[in-house]
């Protein structure tokens, strides 16, 4: 249910706010620091959504790829494939999670999207 409303909210946030710097800067604070992971997993994808206008949410995306939630974790390297070339620093964390077999796929068209 928590997964559900914060999905819902966060990306009306996303498409009520696209364009807009500030939409992006709140969509980190809450990647960054919301205790719930369902929250964090929803801000990634609303990050994602927006697509290569979230390039100034790379760094927060590459320190979420550390989350301890794998849900939050898939959400990101979804979302990091979304922003395209504008992640290719994220390459290096990236490459590390391939040692992972239930994200090897992901991430490798991630990488691909990315560049």
């Amino acid at each position: 249910r928590l997964n559900t409303m914060a999905h819902l909210v966060l990306t009306a946030l996303a498409r009520v706010g696209q364009g807009k710097p500030a939409t992006v800067a709140a969509l980190v604070r809450v990647l960054d620091g919301d205790p719930l992971p369902p929250v964090r997993q929803a801000a990634a994808q609303a990050i994602g959504r927006l697509g290569t206008e979230a390039a100034p949410a790379v760094d927060a995306l590459v320190r979420a790829l550390r989350d301890r939630d794998d849900d939050v974790v898939k959400a990101v390297v979804w979302a990091l494939g979304r922003l395209g070339p504008a992640a290719r620093s994220a390459r290096p964390e990236l490459e590390k999670l391939r040692a992972r077999l239930d994200l090897r796929k992901a991430v490798d068209e991630t990488l691909r999207q990315i560049g």
